[in-house]
């Protein structure tokens, strides 16, 4: 993709990515202490203090800033630093993303080949090391569920007026609704802007 576009003769492009992005404002909606954490905290020892000193640290030991996959592999597979291989860590950053998201045990267990009960044990030890994000994910489906919308930290309000006849249908064990709603969900979560609204 990046060769379909070319900068004219004189200029360049730039190519700006922003790291972890997704998972930093997880951090930030839910107000988890734990994956804000993993997030302010160095990878080789573990130090944590605020900005300013965590930076001074880095820049005085020479270790890196810990990535926040690598933390979430570490805790969902239960192995130490050292042990956490590339592929795991990619794993991880998939089942971060997916479930930050809101999926569920068979869309994991579809997507990494694994029974939907070892599936279900593993979004349960995400969430229990990041109570505060299962927390974030119940209060935007209870805002859904009072309010038919949800409303971000820059005041947009996202209405979802079919969410009380998903919901509905959904009860009455219709799947191909369940779908629908986990997309819905997904798009509110988007827009929640924290836990402390």
């Amino acid at each position: 993709m990046r060769n379909l576009v070319r900068a004219p003769s004189g200029c360049v492009l730039i190519d700006a990515d922003y790291s972890q992005v997704e998972a930093r404002i997880t951090a930030y909606a839910s107000r988890c202490s734990a994956y804000l954490n993993d997030f302010q905290s160095c990878d080789e020892c573990g130090y944590f203090e605020s900005s300013d000193d965590l930076d001074a640290h880095l820049r005085q030991s020479g270790h890196r800033l810990k990535d926040i996959h690598t933390a979430v592999a570490t805790r969902i597979m239960g192995l130490p630093l050292d042990k956490i291989t590339k592929e795991m860590r990619d794993q991880a950053k998939g089942f971060t993303h997916g479930v930050n998201y809101g999926r569920g045990a068979i869309s994991v267990s579809l997507t990494y080949g694994i029974p939907i009960e070892k599936a279900n044990g593993i979004i349960e030890q995400y969430f229990a090391a990041y109570p505060e994000i299962r927390s974030y994910h119940r209060q935007v489906w209870d805002w859904l569920d009072e309010y038919e919308a949800v409303l971000n930290v820059f005041g947009r309000t996202r209405h979802f007026p079919q969410w009380p006849r998903l919901r509905w249908k959904a009860r009455q064990g219709d799947k191909p609704t369940r779908k629908q709603i986990s997309h819905l969900h997904r798009e509110a979560i988007a827009m929640f802007p924290s836990s402390s609204s």
